[in-house]
């Protein structure tokens, strides 16, 4: 029964990490939890999600270009549009899903701040509270 209940959990965490991620938060003590999945559920998920960016960049807009490092668990797009340019750095934590993705701007260049707020905000709000990955966020991106 224990394979069992450990292939659902990772099920879970993939089909619908937002809502393992609200069930987390709420745990009193989720220390076992993190360590578990980070030991053996993970791994998995990040390398499927690198995966995922990395298959999926062929398919993106002209002017989005992806990188995807396993190693370093960080997905960079640079979006360029004339003279504009944009480089986002997402970086997906050791105990990811459980803890969302983190999104930053490292480079940017004829983005007006308001936009790039924005831009941000729409993004980090994607991997936070939506249950698709990383791959789908830059689509909408």
């Amino acid at each position: 029964h224990l394979d069992f209940a450990e292939a659902m959990f990772a099920a879970v965490l993939r089909a619908l990490p937002a809502c393992a991620r609200t069930w987390f938060t709420a745990l009193p003590k989720p220390q076992q939890v993190e360590e578990y999945t980070k030991t053996f559920v993970s791994p998995g998920l990040l390398k499927s999600s690198i995966l995922a960016v990395q298959n999926s960049a062929g398919g993106i807009s002209g002017d989005l270009s992806v990188r995807a490092s396993l190693g370093a668990r960080k997905i960079t797009a640079v979006y360029s549009k004339d003279e504009a340019s944009l480089e986002l750095a997402i970086t997906l934590p050791l105990t990811y899903p459980l803890r969302p993705a983190e999104a930053e701007c490292t480079k940017r260049m004829g983005v007006p701040e308001g936009r790039l707020r924005k831009w941000l905000l729409s993004i980090s709000a994607f991997l936070r509270n939506q249950n698709g990955g990383v791959a789908q966020a830059l689509a909408l991106w």
